[in-house]
């Protein structure tokens, strides 16, 4: 299945421009469609815990939900105007003789609900921008990854996301790891180059990178395998090998290991979503 229709969450205007930036870069050849949504809180998280809030309070933040809003719809029409993209209803079928886009305002927690509007899209992109995320930006990252069913494309600062000729598949045998090359068959059927790293991670009778190799050969993918069991951490290992400058793009599975353990103690998947070295896609 081809990777032509992409869900950009508007969170705030760098990350957002960006995002549609990356994801028109990735639907384009395939005449795609982009699928812009902002969510929209008109209330404060954390009311309950902290009684009421006083009527200035409420007013004060409900203009910034609207400006906010304001804001991140006036660059989506930008975008899209200065492209020539045409902009649809989200009912509306995309013409596949060109890329479409939509635009669609929910009230729902942005923090929580970002993954259940992804779910009818091929592929969430998501564009860092320079500045220091939002306290909470972290959770709407693992809510795409966990809750949507699609994968993420994480591109990192100023990175920008062009054709993936070179990709690094972080391979450990796993679920996660299976289900991440599967999302990316379009992607490396197009690469010139497919490597599967395997740093000491298969066991108990899990498929080595090897096996996984030739199974991609069969498919028409030329692909290598490797698996480095030296002495540094397999995470470590990984991380190192993607940001060395000879990939375009990193597969991994995401969450193989508990996200609790993950959020105490670091990981892949922890790494990938807040500094990423280079674009990673992401699947749980």
């Amino acid at each position: 299945m081809a990777l032509d229709f992409a869900f950009v969450p508007a969170i705030d205007e760098p990350s957002f421009e960006a995002g549609l930036t990356t994801a028109l870069e990735l639907v384009r050849h395939q005449k795609g469609h982009l699928s812009a949504c902002h969510l929209q809180q008109h209330y404060p998280p954390n009311d309950i815990a902290f009684g009421y809030w006083q009527v200035g309070t409420l007013k004060a933040l409900e203009a910034d939900v609207r400006a906010r809003k304001e804001k991140l719809e006036a660059a989506f029409y930008s975008f899209c105007s200065e492209r020539g993209i045409e902009v649809i209803d989200t009912e509306r079928l995309p013409n596949k003789n060109a890329v479409t886009a939509s635009w669609r305002v929910e009230g729902a927690n942005p923090f929580e609900d970002f993954g259940l509007f992804a779910r009818s899209s091929d592929v969430s992109v998501l564009c860092r921008s320079a500045t220091e995320p939002a306290p909470l930006a972290p959770v709407v990252w693992e809510d795409l990854v966990t809750s949507s069913g699609v994968p993420l494309l994480n591109v990192p600062v100023g990175a920008g996301f062009k054709e993936a000729q070179r990709i690094l598949v972080g391979w450990n045998g796993s679920v996660e790891a299976k289900r991440a090359v599967a999302a990316a068959m379009p992607l490396l059927h197009a690469a010139k180059s497919v490597h599967l790293l395997s740093a000491g991670l298969t066991k108990d009778g899990r498929p080595s990178a090897e096996e996984m190799a030739a199974v991609l050969g069969r498919k028409g993918i030329k692909a290598t395998a490797e698996d480095r069991d030296d002495k540094k951490e397999p995470d470590e290992q990984l991380v190192q090998t993607a940001a060395d400058g000879s990939y375009d793009l990193l597969v991994i599975g995401a969450y193989s290991k508990p996200r609790w353990r993950e959020a105490m103690f670091g990981g892949v998947t922890h790494r990938m979503l807040v500094d990423p070295p280079l674009p990673v896609l992401l699947v749980h």
